[in-house]
């Protein structure tokens, strides 16, 4: 951990196993006056709260596992009906698909698609894919699966419909 604070690029936020072999950190602009709100211990989830000005945001940072992701996305929905934030970002690497055929170079099966309750998620808090909304059908990809010779976007940034107008 110690190896990742670098204040020249902002407040550093983290969330990682014991055993520190995987993880997710976020650098936040302290003149945004950071807040940590929570965090597992798993290494997979990591929320935090800025202000800019009068606005307060949520931003939550996502390491989705590879496995079925249903209890994740639970714990996740858990989490979030505790808090009430005026804006939410939800972003990160959810290891998963929300459109096998925009999201995908090769056929895959609907296993690889995220789960009901994560688009559930996006529904209750009225949250767009960015890339998507500026964008549309275009096909471009954030990994690379050498066993699988095939490209995906499963890397994803989710703003509340009302943020878009920002990007």
């Amino acid at each position: 951990y110690k190896l990742l604070i670098n204040k020249s690029i902002g407040q550093c936020f983290y969330s990682s196993t014991n055993k520190e072999k995987k993880g997710i950190v976020m650098y936040v602009k302290s003149s945004l006056e950071p807040k940590m709100i929570f965090k597992d211990k798993e290494g997979r989830l990591i929320a935090v709260e800025i202000q800019d000005g009068k606005e307060k945001t949520l931003v939550i940072g996502v390491y989705a596992p590879n496995d079925p992701k249903i209890n994740f996305f639970e714990d996740l929905q858990n989490k979030l009906s505790k808090y009430v934030h005026q804006n939410v970002v939800l972003l990160g690497d959810f290891n998963g698909l929300v459109n096998p055929s925009l999201d995908r170079t090769t056929k895959t099966d609907e296993h690889r698609k995220l789960p009901k309750n994560f688009f559930d998620i996006l529904e209750h808090h009225q949250l767009r894919d960015s890339w998507r909304e500026k964008y549309g059908d275009s096909k471009v990809f954030t990994f690379y699966s050498a066993r699988h010779k095939s490209f995906s976007r499963i890397d994803m940034i989710f703003l509340m419909e009302k943020m878009l107008s920002r990007i």
